[in-house]
């Protein structure tokens, strides 16, 4: 008996994945002969608890976007030194330096076949990067303007990156660097996310996730005066004249995103596209539960989730890694059907937009407690690309929480705001 292939198939995926984020000592067990439960084990080791966490979020969300897997079960995160993800037909361990030394799991299962795993060669791997030399993942280094490189810098090298946009790039978080495969011709101006407005279960603080609610009458007269908001600034206005910009809009099908993207959309004649990938997080059997009463029948998770540890994920919830994945698989595959002149409107929700939002700038990536509130109701944020030659990217936040002028007075736009990006 060995390992089943699509376990196997799933393992090296998890193992490129680790690679992305220079995991040290990869290696993988076929250990479906003396454990019956499971077929595989892998094993990486990080230097650090940030680079614990950040091979185990990586590989979480490679499994998603490649195989659509979802772990079934994790531990580990609160200390980082041994980060076990249980997938049911295989496990994944990240360990630092210490624990992998401590617990030996290498030699506890080292005479069970070895899973070749195919990794790339150092060299490959700073290709598939887009970078000169192997350097240690850094934080997010501040961006070079978006005008002076898509103008300037990537022409005057015959393609290339500049020395300095060339520095830049390989001190980024490799989770914060996109590929453009057609170019900076082919990427929208801007993304303008925007949260739909008030439904009934808001008003209350009850939890919709992917519960189809559609706007009470707040929320249809906040639509209106975000919509009127929106063309007056981005379309509308002097400078957007001027410029000849145009709109590209897509929401989710649930009826409340579907709503407000209409309100922007159907005054300006644009068709309204839409895309299942930018739905709001299934929060399982919470969903259709008010705060209070979850706190009333399990006070212990419902703290847990406001800490971020994971604990409405016990009751069926969608794991924050799985949500930031299909979010930004969604913003990069629609920014890049526009062009320069070109800006894109994506309608979706509360969750979604904060996950999306946290892992492309890079702050608390998509794990664990939030660390922007979010967005009120009918509000947006606007995102811009930043590239670092002709095909590397990243994002940059440029507003939040905008809304219009009928939004100043709080207590009338919406009342208390949706605590815990409830939406």
């Amino acid at each position: 008996m060995s390992a089943n292939p699509d376990s196997i198939t799933a393992v090296k995926v998890a193992a490129l994945a680790a690679d992305e984020m220079k995991a040290a000592d990869i290696v993988a067990f076929d250990v479906s002969q003396p454990l019956a439960i499971t077929d595989a084990f892998m094993l990486a080791t990080g230097s650090s608890p940030r680079q614990v966490l950040a091979i185990a979020e990586n590989m979480e969300r490679r499994l998603y976007e490649k195989l659509g897997l979802k772990a079934v079960r994790r531990e580990g995160l609160d200390e980082a030194s041994w980060v076990l993800i249980d997938y049911g037909d295989f496990v994944l361990h990240v360990f630092d330096e210490r624990s992998r030394g401590f617990y030996r799991l290498d030699d506890l299962w080292g005479d069970c076949p070895r899973i070749t795993l195919d990794l790339p060669s150092p060299e490959e791997a700073r290709q598939r990067l887009g970078v000169a030399e192997n350097r240690p993942v850094g934080g997010p280094s501040d961006a070079v303007p978006a005008l002076a490189v898509r103008q300037g810098a990537a022409d005057q090298t015959g393609g290339g990156a500049t020395d300095a946009a060339a520095e830049k790039m390989r001190q980024i978080d490799p989770r914060l660097l996109f590929t453009a495969p057609a170019g900076a011709a082919h990427m929208a101006r801007s993304v303008v996310l925007v949260r739909h407005g008030r439904t009934r279960y808001n008003a209350v603080h009850r939890i919709q996730g992917r519960t189809d609610i559609e706007l009470d009458d707040k929320g249809l007269w906040q639509v209106e005066e975000t919509g009127k908001a929106l063309r007056a600034l981005y379309v509308d206005s002097q400078a957007a004249q001027d410029e000849g910009r145009r709109q590209l809009v897509v929401a989710s099908p649930l009826i409340r995103a579907a709503q407000t993207a209409h309100a922007f959309a159907d005054p300006l004649g644009l068709p309204v596209h839409t895309d299942e990938r930018i739905e709001e997080r299934d929060f399982g059997q919470w969903e259709a539960w008010s705060q209070t009463e979850l706190m009333e029948k399990f006070p212990v998770d419902f703290r847990g989730w406001q800490n971020g540890d994971g604990s409405e994920l016990k009751h069926g919830a969608e794991a924050k890694p799985h949500v930031y994945a299909r979010g930004v698989e969604a913003l990069n595959d629609w920014a890049q059907k526009a062009d320069p002149s070109t800006d894109l409107f994506y309608f979706s929700h509360g969750s979604l937009l904060a996950q999306l939002i946290q892992g492309v700038v890079g702050s608390g990536y998509p794990t664990g407690f939030e660390s922007m509130a979010s967005m009120r109701n009918a509000h947006w944020a606007i995102l811009q690309p930043v590239f670092f030659d002709q095909t590397h990217y990243h994002w940059r936040l440029v507003d939040y929480n905008h809304g219009p002028q009928a939004a100043a007075d709080s207590k009338k736009w919406n009342g208390n705001m949706t605590p815990l990006g409830l939406n």
